[in-house]
């Protein structure tokens, strides 16, 4: 009896024993800790210095400065397009515009635009039917002053191959409509996209919103033919499509 539990008592704390050195063996070593952590310890500062701006705009920039520079820069433009301002009448314009930017946001233009005017196929289906004229008031151009302020820029990514920058711009402006009756102030604002092909040249599209108060030559009443009548508010639509091109120092370098 005796004998067999010192046998239990021996096979206990040989178990024991063993169990425990399994234990330690099982613990890794700081040689084996580098190891498994791929040679090095991680710093998890690094990661907030490499990954967040500390409030330093130089380190990490949302907002990029722009690619292709405006300021302090001459720019002349061509452009046509339309105008609609009498059902009456088909009106395209050719123009051009040369202004200087102050600033990336601020520009200043001088516009011109020469019209072409003919009478709009309802005219015609109008005289062909009922053999009659209507009072019309044919706009000749326009020339003026325009402020730009550049308010929005960005960037498009087209296909996924190539970048295109562009900025968005309004304005206002003032000047002297010309019209086959005379010529009358006519301010104006206007909305615009601009589309960079290169450092000097880009795309223009703009619409503008013009008005006049005029007068005009009657043309239906026969014993009146030729006097001046009104006055009348009208309003002009104008939408154009242009070319620009920047004149300047640090141009194509």
């Amino acid at each position: 009896m005796k004998r067999t539990i010192k046998r239990s008592l021996f096979l206990m704390a040989f178990l024991t024993h063993w169990q425990i050195a399994l234990a330690e063996e099982s613990q890794p070593t700081p040689a084996q800790e580098e190891k498994t952590s791929g040679g090095e310890k991680v710093d998890v500062n690094n990661i907030k210095d490499r990954y967040w701006t500390k409030g330093k705009s130089a380190e990490v920039g949302v907002v990029q400065n722009r690619k292709f520079s405006k300021s302090n820069k001459f720019q002349f433009g061509v452009f046509g397009g339309i105008v609609a301002v009498d059902p009456f009448l088909s009106v395209q314009t050719l123009g051009s515009s040369f202004g200087y930017h102050f600033s990336e946001t601020y520009s200043l233009h001088l516009t011109g635009m020469y019209n072409f005017v003919a009478d709009s196929l309802a005219y015609e289906r109008y005289k062909a039917e009922k053999d009659g004229k209507i009072n019309t008031n044919k706009p000749n151009g326009y020339l003026g002053l325009e402020n730009n302020w550049s308010l929005l820029y960005g960037k498009l990514s087209l296909l996924g191959k190539q970048i295109i920058y562009f900025d968005l711009h309004v304005g206002a402006g003032l000047g002297l409509d010309f019209t086959e009756s005379g010529k009358y102030i006519a301010p104006s604002i206007m909305i615009g996209q601009r589309f960079y092909i290169t450092q000097v040249m880009s795309l223009r599209l703009d619409y503008r919103l013009m008005y006049r108060r005029e007068s005009f030559y009657e043309q239906q009443i026969t014993s009146q033919l030729g006097t001046l009548k009104g006055p009348r508010n009208a309003f002009s639509h104008v939408i154009t499509l242009g070319v620009d091109f920047l004149i300047g120092k640090g141009l194509g370098e």
